[in-house]
C-alpha cells in the first residue's frame, strides 16, 4: 500500500472524515486522526483457495480506497464472532465486515457496533427475520447487505439435474443446520423434490475432511443401490468434498451413473465434469458479495455514504456447467487478476473519487456481475 504524507493525509480525509462523523457518530478525536482507516473483517482463515481468495480481493479493495483490512480468525459460531468483533473494534477498526452464521446473533452485534458507533455490513446472508431486519433498518451504524437466492437456486438446481439430466433418487451432503444459506438451499431442494418427484434417500452433514465425505458417499451407495444424484449444499464447506465424493463414486464404479450438483465452488472442478460426474455448480459469489458489501462500507468510512438508509441489494450465482468455463472463473475471479481493478473500483465502487456513483449506479454494478461481465472488462488486458 502506498505511503502517503501526514500532511496530504491531513488536507484530503479531515473533510471526508468530518462527513463520516455525522453518519456513524464517531468522536471528533478519531474523525481528526490523520491515521489510515481499518476495516476489520472477522474471517474464517483457512489454505483452501476459495478462503484466501475472498481475503486476498477485500484486502486489494481496502488498499485501493486506502483502507487496511485487519482480519481476525474464528471458528464460525455466533459467540467466536462477537468475541472477534469486539477485539476488532478495540484495535481501533472504523468499520466492519461481518458474515453472521446465525440471524439470532445479528441483535448482539447490532449493539455492539452502535455502543461503539462503528459501521458495519453483513455479507452473504439472507435476513429473513423481519424482526432482526426492522432493527437492521432502525440502526444508524448499519450500511448494507449483500445476498443471494439461496432457495431459488438450489430449487433450479435439482430442477435441471432431474429434467435434464434424469436424476430421480437423490442422497444429500448439507450444511449445518441454522446455517441461514443452508437452511434455504434446503428449502428450495425440498420444494423441486417435491414438485418434479425426486426422491431425497439420505442427507449427512458437519463434515471435516475430504475422507469423511468418501466414507459417507460410500454409505450411501451401500445402502441405496438406485441412487444417481448427490447434492451438496455447501461445496466450500470443507476443502476437498467434491474430490472426496468422487473417489467413494469410482470406488464403486458409478461414473456416468451418479451425477453431482453442487452449490459453492471448489478447487478442480473442471476435471470432475470431465469426467462426466460434476453436473452443475452454482457459485461465484464467495468472492464477489464480501467485495460489494466492503464497497458500501468504505464508502461510508470515508465520508460518502451511498444512500442515508441501508442498501439491500442481491448478487446473482454464476452456474458452471463444463470444464472450460470453471477453469475461466478461477482464472478470471479467483486467480491472480482481481475481478475488479483498483481503477474499476474507483470508478465504479467508490463515491468519494468519482462523485457519479450513487446507489442506483453501484446497484447496477452488483446485478451486471458474471463471469462473461469480468471476462469482458478484463480478457484483453
Amino acid at each position: 500500500m502506498k505511503k502517503i504524507g501526514v500532511f496530504l493525509i491531513t488536507l484530503l480525509l479531515v473533510p471526508a472524515l468530518m462527513s463520516a462523523k455525522a453518519k456513524t457518530g464517531k468522536s471528533q478525536t478519531s474523525a481528526s486522526s490523520a491515521s489510515v482507516p481499518k476495516i476489520g473483517f472477522p474471517f474464517l482463515l483457512t489454505s483452501d483457495p476459495t478462503m484466501r481468495a475472498i481475503v486476498r480481493n477485500v484486502k486489494y479493495e481496502c488498499e485501493a480506497a486506502g483502507c487496511e483490512l485487519v482480519t481476525e480468525s474464528w471458528d464460525f459460531t455466533p459467540d467466536a464472532l462477537v468475541t472477534a468483533t469486539q477485539k476488532l473494534i478495540n484495535e481501533g477498526c472504523d468499520g466492519l465486515i461481518l458474515a453472521a452464521p446465525s440471524i439470532s446473533g445479528i441483535p448482539a452485534l447490532i449493539k455492539i457496533c452502535t455502543n461503539s458507533k462503528v459501521p458495519f455490513v453483513i455479507p452473504w446472508r439472507h435476513i429473513v427475520d423481519p424482526a432482526v431486519k426492522k432493527m437492521l433498518d432502525e440502526c444508524p451504524y448499519f450500511v448494507g447487505n449483500t445476498q443471494e437466492d439461496d432457495e431459488q437456486t438450489a430449487y433450479n438446481l435439482l430442477k435441471s439435474m432431474t429434467q435434464k439430466a434424469g436424476v430421480k433418487n437423490v442422497a444429500v451432503l448439507g450444511l449445518t443446520k441454522g446455517d441461514v444459506s443452508g437452511d434455504m438451499r434446503d428449502h428450495g431442494m425440498q420444494r423441486a423434490a417435491d414438485e418434479f418427484n425426486v426422491k431425497i434417500l439420505t442427507e449427512t452433514r458437519n463434515f471435516s475432511t475430504a475422507a469423511d465425505a468418501t466414507r459417507t458417499v460410500e454409505g450411501f451407495v451401500a445402502a441405496y443401490p438406485d441412487i444417481d444424484g448427490i447434492f451438496i449444499t455447501g461445496g466450500a464447506m470443507t476443502q476437498g468434498i467434491l474430490q472426496g465424493t468422487v473417489k467413494a463414486l469410482d470406488m464403486h464404479k458409478k461414473q456416468g451413473k451418479v451425477k453431482i450438483g453442487m452449490i459453492d465452488y471448489t478447487s478442480g472442478m473442471d476435471e470432475e465434469i470431465d469426467k462426466g460426474y460434476l453436473y452443475m455448480a452454482c457459485g461465484g459469489n464467495m468472492v464477489a458479495d464480501p467485495l460489494f458489501s466492503c464497497a458500501m462500507l468504505l464508502n461510508t468510512v470515508k465520508g460518502a455514504p451511498l444512500s442515508d438508509k441501508p442498501l439491500w441489494l442481491k448478487i446473482n450465482f454464476i452456474n458452471l456447467t463444463s470444464a472450460q468455463s470453471s477453469r475461466d472463473y478461477f482464472k478470471y475471479v479467483e486467480g491472480d487478476v482481481p475481478p475488479y481493478s483498483s481503477d474499476e473500483m474507483k470508478s465504479m465502487f467508490f463515491k468519494f473519487t468519482n462523485p457519479d456513483v450513487t446507489a442506483d449506479s453501484f446497484a447496477k454494478v452488483v446485478t451486471d456481475y458474471s463471469l462473461e461481465n469480468v471476462m469482458t472488462r478484463h480478457a484483453a488486458k
